[in-house]
Order: C-alpha cells, then structure tokens, then sequence
C-alpha cells in the first residue's frame, strides 16, 4: 500500500546517511527520506519513541525533505494544480498551548507557496491555508466542525483534491470527511526549496510538544475514502 506512495516516511526508527546526518527510512517507490532537524544536533530532532512506533516532538523539533534526494522532482506537478493527497498520522494530536500558529508542513522559503495548518485554543478551531507564489496572500477556510475532539488521540489527517472538483479540497479526519474548502491551492516546483515537517521556515512556530507523528505520506493523486480507511487500518496493524 505504501508503494503507491511518492512520499511515505515510517517514523518508528531512524538510520543516517553517507554524511552521517540523522534520517528516516522511506518506503515509497523514490527513496526519499527525511532528514532529522538539523542532521546533527540533538535538539533540532524529533525524539524516536521507537517501542510505540513513532517520534514526538517537544516545540523546537522538525524534519526536513531534501531536495537534493529528489523531493522536488517528486513535486514538479505542483507547478500546476493536480490531484494530491497530504497525509499525517498523529498520535497523539496535541492542542496548542496559546493560539499560535503553527505548521506541520512548510516549505523553508519565505517566497514560495506552502500548506499550513493553524489551530489554537481561542475557539478550538482547524484550519487549512494555502500561501500564494508571492508568500502572501493567504486565502484560507475555518471548518463549522471542532477539532477538539482529536486532542490528545490518534489522528489521521488526510487532505485531497481532484482537478475535476474546480479547486475543491476534501479533509478527511479518521477516514471520515469532515471538511471541504473551494480555495485554489497554488504550488511551487522549485528544485531548490526543502521541505519541513514539523516547523515554520525561519523556527518560529513548532508543532507543540507532545505531538506524536507516525507516518506522513504525499501522493500525487486523489486518495478515496476507502482507499484512506484501508490505510488507516494498515497503519494500526502495523505501527
């Protein structure tokens, strides 16, 4: 199932490569791994809880996907709008402390587009924004539905979009949808933009601590609700 993947980072253990930097293993059909923080100072990592299949993150934590292992040949599509999937499994999902935001997935430069999620302890809100080319212009939606229900608990998010659905984007929560957005998402195909997981471009906001992610995957095509429920009991049986 992973396979079908052209992103899918396990987070139960870790390896390093040929330069001696700290990396995920991969099982997608490319090989990409992500890097852990910096590479190489402890306090830029994830912590590897590796006995309940996972790395939790204390607010100052993220991993990267490099794009010299190819990241951005993965996302070259995303110069135009595609179907895609987004894909991160929490366990556990933890609130905000103050309602800040923050941005499990970012591109690490200020002028290129990126998918960001906010959530805060002002109304227990989710929410999902697209950043345009400029790294402006932000067109974002607040779901009617809470998300509070998920703090603390095991989460898999999911986020798809077909091109024949006129700029429509579906949230799934535990394979069952939750929320629907008709903004148009914008994407960058830049071979030199790193990715981040976990934190903002410049560190200023962090996924908060005690978050745990398991897996986080990308696909360049519209994963169904099925398909999304097979993997959420995939990822269980396995993880």
């Amino acid at each position: 199932m992973l396979s079908k993947l052209d992103i899918a980072l396990l987070c139960d253990s870790r390896t390093v490569d040929a330069a001696g930097n700290a990396i995920t293993p991969d099982r997608s059909r490319h090989g990409i791994h992500a890097q852990l923080g910096d590479g190489g100072a402890a306090a830029t990592m994830p912590t590897l809880d590796a006995l309940n299949g996972r790395m939790t993150f204390d607010g100052g934590d993220y991993m990267v996907l490099r794009a010299a292992d190819d990241v951005a040949g993965v996302l070259a599509g995303m110069g135009s709008i595609q179907d895609e999937t987004y894909l991160f499994y929490f366990d556990p999902f933890q609130a905000v402390v103050a309602p800040n935001l923050i941005e499990p997935f970012s591109s690490n430069d200020g002028a290129n587009p990126r998918v960001i999620f906010r959530y805060g302890t002002a109304n227990m809100y989710f929410l999902v924004a697209f950043y345009d080319a400029g790294g402006g212009g932000e067109a974002s939606i607040t779901p009617n539905n809470s998300i509070q229900e998920f703090f603390g608990k095991q989460l898999l998010l999911a986020i798809t979009r077909r091109n024949a659905d006129t700029d429509t984007h579906i949230y799934y929560a535990n394979g069952a949808r939750r929320w629907a957005s008709n903004v148009a998402p914008r994407r960058d195909a830049s071979s030199a933009k790193n990715y981040r997981i976990g934190s903002s471009l410049a560190g200023a906001f962090f996924l908060p601590a005690g978050t745990g992610l398991r897996f986080f995957g990308y696909a360049r095509e519209a994963w169904t609700q099925t398909q999304l429920r097979a993997l959420q009991r995939f990822l269980r049986g396995n993880l």
